[in-house]
């Protein structure tokens, strides 16, 4: 969605796995369920890899809602003692929220299947012609000097540069330990507002990006592929 905050999806995901925690805790509190052993011991199975993350993130939530109530408090309390220590409190609670919510990234992703996987890049260039093809170019190399710091490798898996050193598109994986921790929340926009080298007469272009992520099984896309249709969009203005 447009907008969203980057763990809005997480979040979304955490809540499902919450929702199933809370149906399977139910029917094993059933007392007919406990008087199938073989009923029981399937649930608790089920239940048994769920209970870290959803622990984690029903202590987020609390958190989160303590520091929403103290913050909303130091806004609407007519008493300056009280917003005062509302404020303090909200404050606190922040660090341990954003600590949990850290958590949960980590305790998310070890039990997430692509986590193995290489990640694949797609960046195109959008409506602004040869400006759009080299922040595109920009981009790309970005992405290149990031993995090479952290000692991940790049691999081109189809490019098309542009007569003025860009790329009209390019699409490349990155593979590495931590490669995927690192880039999976890639979806959102990159913009910046630049003279940029096409211009002749010092005039300042913005230019506007927006990326995503997907992420490729041990058998990789031949050259030519696509493995994520309009991964990524590079625009000038």
């Amino acid at each position: 969605m447009a907008g969203e905050p980057a763990e809005a999806p997480l979040l979304r995901r955490l809540g499902e796995l919450d929702a199933k925690a809370r149906e399977i805790e139910a029917r094993l509190a059933d007392p007919e369920v406990a008087a199938n052993g073989v009923l029981y011991g399937k649930l608790a199975r089920e239940l048994g890899p769920l209970q870290k993350t959803v622990s984690l993130y029903r202590r987020f939530k609390d958190v989160a809602k303590q520091r929403a109530d103290a913050a909303a408090m130091a806004e609407a309390e007519p008493d300056a003692e009280l917003r005062a220590l509302a404020a303090e409190e909200a404050k606190s609670l922040g660090p341990e929220e954003a600590s949990l919510l850290e958590q949960l990234k980590d305790a998310f992703l070890a039990a997430d299947p692509e986590s193995d996987r290489d990640v694949i890049v797609e960046i195109r260039a959008g409506t602004g012609g040869d400006e759009a093809s080299l922040f595109a170019s920009d981009l790309f190399w970005m992405y290149s000097r990031f993995a090479e710091k952290n000692r991940w490798k790049v691999e081109v898996m189809d490019a098309n540069p542009s007569e003025v050193g860009g790329f009209k598109e390019i699409i490349f994986s990155v593979n590495g330990p931590g490669a995927y921790r690192a880039l999976r929340y890639e979806s959102g926009g990159h913009r910046v507002q630049r003279v940029p080298k096409t211009e002749t007469q010092g005039r300042i272009h913005t230019s506007m990006a927006t990326r995503r992520r997907s992420t490729s099984s041990s058998t990789r896309p031949s050259s030519g592929s696509r493995p994520c249709a309009r991964a990524a969009r590079a625009g000038s203005t």
